[in-house]
């Protein structure tokens, strides 16, 4: 099994542009690949027409933060800041329309890292420990799965600067992607004055269905739109599409679960990439029109 515990700078092939003050990698507005989280919690259960009730993704007001990411592929990864700074990390707020919000793609780590000493996570399959690396950040990939779809998850650090601390949370539920569909060979256009219907099959968990825009602008903006597990459905409202640049972007799909620790304050994200109909990861790039 391959285990690697990388350099900040390797670690976080963002999928949109990050940086911070200090040259360190930043999470980004689209949940970094990395496993790095955006900003925010995504909305509670139940919603008419698929907006979730408990509103949408907002700026984080957490300075210290642990994410674990999985994709279908069976790679997992870990990533954590911690911070005694007051502050949010994470990226502004650019707007919001329904249920979906809209971020720069260049976002901060937050400020003065400390250690946490050893960082843990921990499910009924596997169990793996992070020191702190590069740029007072940690971070871990793994080519194999580190959660079951709904299990319980337990997030705990020994605690150096940062206090000690351990918090207990779950795994995301599977979800499946039914529209739009991306087909392997085929770019697909989306016209940015129209709303773009999304379909999705879930296990429980709210659905967060990304837009990235690929333009290497200042703003590289982000559009996530979290839609109720009920509802089945959702639509990215045109007015979201044309705050992003035309040109090529990619689509996502994921479930995840956001759980807050008071004392100390760290906001733990989990991830789990949704899935095409045929069990493949579902995402790709596409182009606005």
């Amino acid at each position: 099994m391959l285990h690697r515990r990388l350099a900040a700078a390797l670690f976080l092939p963002c999928v949109i542009a990050c940086s911070s003050s200090d040259g360190a990698s930043g999470p980004v507005g689209a949940g970094g690949a990395a496993g790095l989280p955006d900003p925010g919690g995504s909305g509670g259960a139940g919603g008419a027409a698929g907006v979730p009730s408990a509103g949408v993704v907002r700026e984080a007001p957490w300075p210290s933060w642990v994410s674990v990411w999985q994709s279908p592929k069976g790679i997992a990864r870990v990533g954590a800041a911690f911070s005694l700074a007051e502050g949010a990390s994470g990226c502004k707020l650019i707007t919001t329309v329904g249920s979906c919000a809209v971020y720069p793609g260049i976002c901060a780590f937050p400020p003065e890292r400390v250690s946490a000493g050893t960082l843990t996570v921990q499910s009924p399959v596997k169990s793996v420990s992070l020191e702190i690396g590069k740029n007072s950040v940690y971070g871990e990939e793994l080519d194999t799965s580190l959660f079951s779809p709904g299990a319980s998850l337990t997030i705990s650090a020994s605690g150096a600067a940062f206090p000690g601390f351990q918090l207990v949370t779950k795994a995301p539920t599977r979800a499946m992607i039914l529209g739009p569909k991306l087909t392997p060979g085929e770019l697909l256009g989306i016209p940015r004055h129209q709303d773009l219907e999304v379909m999705f099959d879930t296990d429980g968990d709210d659905v967060d269905f990304v837009v990235i825009s690929d333009e290497q602008t200042k703003t590289q903006p982000v559009a996530r739109c979290t839609f109720s597990a009920a509802a089945g459905k959702g639509r990215v409202p045109a007015e979201v599409l044309l705050l992003l640049p035309p040109g090529s972007a990619h689509l996502r799909g994921e479930t995840r679960v956001v759980t807050d620790s008071v004392a100390p304050p760290v906001r733990v994200d989990t991830r789990l990439l949704a899935t095409k109909p045929g069990g493949q990861e579902y995402g790709g790039p596409v182009t606005l029109l």
